[in-house]
């Protein structure tokens, strides 16, 4: 996760910890590098308003940290530094150091700052593939419902009709051969109970396919 969305105090001292072996390394090795380092980590890290304060609190320790350097006697070995006074020296060399760190943390915060928004265009791209699918099942489920209705109020009307008229042909006939009538009127009620059953299917809540689900956030997810 980039940045880290709660800090926790591991990544602070993680981040002093660095920090002061970047000091050291400068001090004795004579490498700024690490500082540099470290200062692009910070946005990536912390949120906007900690990574402002951190920055701040790491430019300010770079001027004691310049003047022990001086102390220490590493710049006494370049000869051109001999003429210049050493406020002076003290203060060119943190502000060039300064200058280099706040470029690192510009480069850090430019890359937090994308990785934000491709979260965040990423949320909203899921949301609307939920958005859609939800949408479908819905019409889906309104499709089936019409049908049902339709079955039940066309084709099982009819069939209640059809079986209720052959009923009475059957009482009302007694001359007449039942065996084609009492054919008719089970394949009636047969029609009549499969189209319930069909109507009852219809309209059974249908759950939402989660494993597919997913596999379509899956697909927007670099």
């Amino acid at each position: 996760d980039i940045p880290v969305s709660k800090p926790t105090t591991l990544h602070y001292v993680l981040l002093a910890l660095q920090l002061v072996s970047a000091m050291g390394a400068s001090l004795y090795v004579g490498d700024n590098g690490l500082m540099y380092v470290v200062a692009a980590e910070i946005p990536l890290i912390l949120n906007r308003g900690q990574s402002i304060r951190w920055m701040a609190v790491q430019a300010l320790l770079t001027l004691p940290w310049t003047w022990l350097i001086y102390e220490s006697g590493r710049f006494a070995t370049v000869s051109e530094f001999q003429t210049i006074s050493p406020l002076l020296l003290i203060g060119v060399t943190a502000l060039v150091v300064i200058t280099w760190q706040i470029f690192a943390f510009s480069v850090g915060w430019l890359a937090a700052d994308e990785a934000r928004n491709r979260r965040e265009l990423a949320r909203l791209n899921m949301e609307l593939l939920a958005a859609r699918q939800s949408l479908e099942e819905k019409s889906r489920v309104e499709e089936r419902l019409r049908i049902s209705r339709e079955l039940h109020d066309v084709m099982g009307h009819h069939l209640v009709a059809l079986n209720l008229q052959l009923e009475l042909a059957n009482r009302t006939l007694p001359n007449a051969d039942p065996s084609p009538i009492t054919t008719a009127i089970k394949i009636a009620k047969d029609l009549l109970a499969e189209a319930r059953k069909i109507v009852s299917v219809l309209r059974q809540e249908q759950t939402n396919d989660l494993n597919s689900f997913i596999r379509t956030l899956q697909t927007t997810i670099p």
